[in-house]
């Protein structure tokens, strides 16, 4: 087997891991859907806190009742890569969603960030996300998602805990980037897609 063989063999392999761990959450286009958090119930929301400047602004689970400002979300397939890979676009503001800073205290946290310079304008490389079916603590799928920052390699979470939380932010937990390698997924890593109502 030639040289060419094998690394044409091998990307295959690779793309056929990728092909088959991320699913399709839908059509093309979801206009507007909630992002629900299994673990707290709580809806992932864009904070309107700023990072370190006017680049990036924090997005957070909520810690109260009812329907926060900046919750409902577009989830639109990039279609020129064959996988099924998305954007997430906060409707209100038009920021997209992008896996954060690496500038934080926390080894194991990185926070999830919009990026607000450029509104409408995503940030290509690390503003890309897959889904993976999510499973209960029977093994058995329960319509929740694993969502995944492609770019990293890292999972997100909605944590329980503040890390690096932004000065004055209250009313939510930071959601995050699970930095472990191979972390063990909770219920803290699983999603629910809503349509808005």
């Amino acid at each position: 087997m030639t040289l060419g063989c094998v690394k044409l063999l091998a990307l295959l392999l690779v793309l056929n891991h990728v092909l088959c761990r991320f699913v399709d959450v839908g059509s093309p286009v979801l206009d507007c859907v909630r992002i629900r958090n299994d673990k707290s119930r709580k809806l992932v929301f864009g904070t309107g806190y700023f990072h370190t400047d006017d680049n990036q602004r924090y997005v957070g689970v909520w810690d109260l009742k009812g329907t926060p400002y900046n919750s409902a979300f577009k989830i639109e397939r990039i279609t020129k890569y064959p996988e099924p890979l998305y954007f997430i676009k906060m409707i209100n503001t038009q920021e997209y969603l992008m896996g954060g800073s690496f500038l934080t205290t926390s080894k194991t946290r990185i926070p999830i960030l919009t990026y607000h310079k450029y509104v409408n304008t995503s940030r290509d490389h690390d503003g890309v996300f897959g889904f993976e079916k999510a499973k209960d603590e029977r093994g058995a799928y329960n319509n929740a998602y694993y969502i995944k920052n492609v770019h990293y390699d890292y999972y997100v979470i909605g944590s329980k805990f503040q890390s690096d939380p932004p000065k004055g932010g209250t009313n939510f937990r930071l959601l995050q980037m699970d930095r472990k390698y191979q972390p063990t997924l909770t219920r803290e890593h699983q999603f629910w897609i809503e349509q808005c109502s």
